[in-house]
């Protein structure tokens, strides 16, 4: 991104596939002096046809409150936004950014947990954005490869200072979006807190090598990092098992919440 020379920056993954030339996309951004530019992706299995991963509908954005919106979809739809604003791409291979926009406001790849990145990047760059389109047409095809990285089950270390560290910065980007002090309190409390600790719950659970003690000590920390008190425990959005694992932690039984997700729920979080 440094060195690059053009005025719009886009990116690929080596093993994907371009179906279409960038030029028409590229035209279209030049022509209506577009920041973002985001097209519809598709996705493909070994022995299967190109498939529409995502639809979007055609739109072009100047409103600054919509975007905001969009913004707010893409962190947490139910939440944060309406239907006015689609769902747009959390990933950054179908989008084409302006360079101008990402050098003025100094926006890079920013990395607390291993997979987020793009997600952070589209946040990030809607939020400084003027000029969005978004059409149903489409360039880019991601090539799923089963046994890849990416789809492999894994236990991420220091996942509670990483969290700690996304939710830092996700509370910028909540400031930034005018969202009113008490609604945003109430997302984070009542949303966010719950659900950090149920993922950190369930990555330790799966900490390899690591014995029982271990593991029950990792999700005592991670609980009093996040004030489990503070937490509402009629949680709307989990299914009743995480509910029912939570309900153990709030009351300090870590050692039932982790006998009972090991032996039967067997929930993780990668």
């Amino acid at each position: 991104m440094d060195i690059a020379q053009g005025d719009y920056i886009t990116f690929a993954d080596q093993d994907d596939s371009i179906l279409d030339g960038y030029a028409k996309f590229l035209r279209r951004c030049i022509d209506e002096q577009l920041d973002i530019i985001i097209t519809a992706p598709y996705n493909r299995k070994a022995g299967t046809d190109n498939t529409n991963l995502r639809e979007f509908r055609e739109e072009f954005i100047d409103d600054p409150s919509i975007i905001k919106k969009m913004a707010g979809k893409l962190i947490d739809g139910n939440y944060l936004s309406d239907d006015s604003a689609q769902f747009v791409s959390t990933s950054v291979w179908n989008v084409i950014y302006r360079k101008r926009m990402l050098q003025d406001h100094n926006i890079r790849f920013k990395v607390f947990i291993d997979y987020e990145d793009d997600w952070i990047f589209n946040i990030e760059t809607l939020m400084t954005s003027k000029k969005i389109a978004v059409t149903s047409d489409g360039y880019y095809c991601w090539n799923i490869h089963e046994g890849s990285e990416s789809h492999r089950k894994k236990y991420i270390p220091d996942l509670f200072v990483r969290r700690k560290r996304r939710m830092a910065w996700l509370s910028t980007i909540l400031d930034a979006m005018d969202i009113d002090d008490e609604a945003s309190s109430a997302f984070v409390e009542n949303v966010l807190l719950p659900r950090n600790i149920m993922m950190c719950f369930n990555n330790a659970c799966w900490k390899p090598g690591a014995s029982k003690d271990d593991i029950l000590n990792e999700i005592v920390t991670a609980c009093e990092g996040w004030d489990i008190k503070q937490v509402k425990l009629s949680v709307d959005e989990m299914n009743k098992s995480s509910r029912l694992l939570l309900w153990l932690l709030y009351h300090g039984k870590t050692a039932a919440a982790y006998d009972l997700n090991r032996k039967l729920i067997k929930s993780r979080f990668h």
